[in-house]
């Protein structure tokens, strides 16, 4: 069983760096639902709202299910459905179409939060615990660093043909429901019963903060896209427009691999104040962001929303894994795989709040206004990431 648990591990990193979202999705998806599927920004955003609260509502019975099939068949059903959102994505044209890829897409990704729950069980196993947010990082990092690379050249793929990226995607997909086959862990999580999970204060305002600041991040991502391909589109023919948006897509990548790394010699150095500087470094990344499209002249523009974009995608890692590492290492054991459904649940559930306030939003106002409403989100959040701080001092010292 060591063996096997050694070589799980080591395989972890890799599997999660490939499994953590549809390989080329996130490059074009924006462009391949307003290009292809011919869906305007308010649309985009309503269907990922009203997937969200579909997703919330079976969540309750797939944490049914997840206590009774374990971890490790969980994540095998959440590469599956990925795997089904990725056909459903490509081949499905209509609203409602779309609509239920997202549903199926959103479910996958229940399943899948277990990830985290096989990768410390196996590191407990071994002894090596305190190692639990390195390996977090390692996997984020190889999915930085492949996404990288899918920046720099799904634009000349998109241009060549609009739905080559998705049949790639769904290539990669079918490799992760291989690769996932190659991982095991500690038989004792599969045995554990359901436990009830006592709510503390500091769980409360780490799911807060998780879910504030990685929903802020997630839903300014999509939109800055949207800002930035509409307003180039003003000045640019549409081939330029989609080399442009990918090489900025690509330079956003760089800065998800160097925030991987970066987030590790912080969090070593200054880990009680982590959930500050996240939070500060997001206030500035949106502020860049708003002035980038308030101050519509050329590239300079569009250089301030490249510059918040960038921002936002060297942050995005870090503070889920930190926030993950935070509520692992304040909790019980027993509670932790209710703990990680409550972890995801909590971003989608605030994410579907968001979207939707953004999605009434657009259908009045444009982009700038989304923005606006994050940065006020932001700007309050930083009363629970002052919170956090003080707590985690007082739990060291």
């Amino acid at each position: 069983m060591k063996e096997k648990v050694k070589l799980s591990s080591k395989i972890w990193p890799i599997y999660y760096g490939l499994s953590d979202d549809l390989m080329f999705w996130a490059a074009i998806n924006t462009l391949f639902l307003t290009r292809v599927k011919h869906l305007d920004a308010g649309q985009i955003n309503l269907i990922m709202s009203l997937s969200v609260i579909v997703c919330f509502f079976v969540s309750f019975l797939i944490n049914k299910i997840i206590g009774k099939i374990g971890a490790l068949k969980s994540i095998k059903i959440g590469n599956i459905l990925l795997l089904v959102a990725s056909f459903l994505f490509t081949f499905l044209k209509s609203f409602n179409g779309i609509l239920f890829g997202f549903i199926v897409y959103q479910i996958a990704f229940l399943f899948k939060s277990m990830d985290h729950i096989i990768i410390r069980k196996n590191l407990k196993y071994l002894g090596r615990e305190d190692e639990f947010f390195n390996y977090v990082s390692k996997g984020t990092f190889v999915y930085s660093f492949i996404t990288m690379g899918i920046a720099l050249i799904s634009g000349f793929i998109f241009n060549l043909n609009n739905y080559l990226p998705m049949y790639i995607a769904i290539f990669c997909a079918f490799i992760n429901v291989i690769l996932m086959n190659f991982l095991t862990c500690d038989d004792d999580l599969e045995e554990s019963p359901t436990h009830k999970v006592k709510i503390n204060k500091m769980i409360i305002f780490v799911l807060i903060f998780y879910g504030f600041i990685y929903s802020s991040i997630e839903i300014a991502q999509t939109n800055t896209k949207l800002i930035m391909q509409f307003n180039m589109e003003e000045f640019l023919n549409n081939n330029k427009t989609v080399l442009y948006f990918s090489f900025i897509l690509f330079l956003s990548r760089v800065f998800r691999v160097i925030g991987n790394l970066l987030f590790l010699k912080i969090f070593k150095l200054l880990k009680n104040k982590m959930s500050i500087i996240l939070n500060v470094s997001l206030l500035i990344s949106l502020l860049l962001i708003l002035l980038g499209d308030l101050y519509r002249h050329g590239f300079v523009g569009i250089i301030l929303v490249a510059l918040g974009f960038v921002i936002l995608l060297l942050l995005r890692d870090p503070t889920q894994n930190y926030s993950k590492t935070l509520l692992l290492n304040n909790s019980l054991e027993k509670h932790h795989k209710k703990l990680s459904m409550y972890f995801f649940l909590a971003r989608k559930l605030v994410n579907f709040t968001f979207n939707l306030i953004v999605s009434l939003i657009l259908f009045k106002l444009d982009l700038k206004y989304a923005i606006i409403f994050l940065i006020i989100i932001v700007t309050f959040t930083l009363y629970i990431s002052f919170s956090i701080t003080k707590m985690v001092g007082e739990k060291s010292s």
